[in-house]
């Protein structure tokens, strides 16, 4: 009886302590921020969890759906994490018809028809050969269809006609992406960008742009996996490390794409061929090899 008494007291002075073997400081996200977030927005809705199950999270920053290993497999409606890409897509978007991201199988020449379709890799509508524009399978009778179907929605923000008249109002400084360039520009002569830094336009439209060789070292958020990526610096003409996302669209994989694809033998000798002849006895050489980065 006075050993029950004793615990009382020391309740009621102290409070109860709930002991909770998941709590993990590094959890990416909680419930009350994902809620709030939404489905499309905000940092994919991760819960401490032991599993590694394959998913897709929305990145509003580059308008796209992104795979990312989650700790569960508890797909909760209104959370940023989707089971697959195409419930993702058709979430979060809407705008854009799920066939454009769809790639035709191309018919033989003699039986087919010039044609057009949306390749979503590279941001444009290109020809193909097709028997028929068929329902929801990513084939146009013309550009000008599939431009407005697939083209304009999925470009969002890069398309052409995000680039507005604002001659008659005064204007912040804003960019926008040239889809003729392939590269991101400051918005000029009384037009307005919808981007209010040149690194969100990179960010989000670099999946377009094939040589990626003036851009800023950047990197995506939310990185399912870590590693080593790099950059051409076209102040010092040199690839660089830094670390980033294995989906990355705004960097290189290797050091050798990087070289091979910003520079050449004429312009560095980081990539010609090393001289492996013989040297005086005692003495040391090195050479930069491409493939190790070393």
């Amino acid at each position: 009886m006075q050993r029950n008494i004793l615990w009382i007291f020391i309740v009621a002075a102290f409070g109860v302590c709930h002991c909770d073997d998941n709590t993990d400081d590094s959890r990416t996200d909680d419930s009350s921020s994902s809620a709030e977030g939404g489905s499309c927005s905000g940092p994919p809705y991760n819960p401490v969890g032991r599993m590694n199950q394959k998913g897709w999270f929305y990145d509003p920053n580059r308008e796209e759906c992104r795979s990312f290993h989650f700790g569960n497999d508890n797909w909760e409606k209104g959370r940023n994490k989707f089971q697959t890409v195409t419930k993702c897509r058709e979430t979060c978007r809407r705008d854009v018809p799920l066939y454009c991201f769809k790639t035709p199988q191309e018919g033989k020449r003699t039986r087919s028809f010039p044609m057009f379709w949306y390749n979503p890799k590279q941001g444009e509508c290109e020809d193909i050969a097709a028997s028929e524009d068929a329902d929801e399978a990513n084939v146009f009778r013309n550009r000008k269809t599939c431009n407005s179907t697939c083209r304009d929605p999925e470009l969002g923000k890069c398309a052409p006609s995000e680039l507005k008249d604002c001659s008659s109002e005064e204007s912040d400084t804003s960019y926008h992406f040239d889809g003729d360039t392939k590269t991101c520009n400051k918005a000029k002569n009384g037009k307005c960008g919808p981007f209010t830094s040149l690194d969100a336009c990179f960010q989000r439209c670099g999946r377009y742009i094939p040589k990626k060789c003036n851009m800023p070292a950047l990197t995506s958020n939310h990185c399912d996996i870590k590693e080593t990526r790099y950059w051409y610096n076209s102040t010092n003409n040199k690839c660089e490390e830094m670390k980033g996302c294995e989906d990355d669209v705004t960097n290189f994989r290797t050091a050798e794409v990087c070289w091979k694809t910003c520079s050449s033998e004429q312009s560095s000798r980081c990539l010609k061929t090393p001289d492996l002849g013989r040297v005086r006895f005692g003495w040391t050489r090195y050479y930069y090899n491409i493939t190790d980065n070393t």
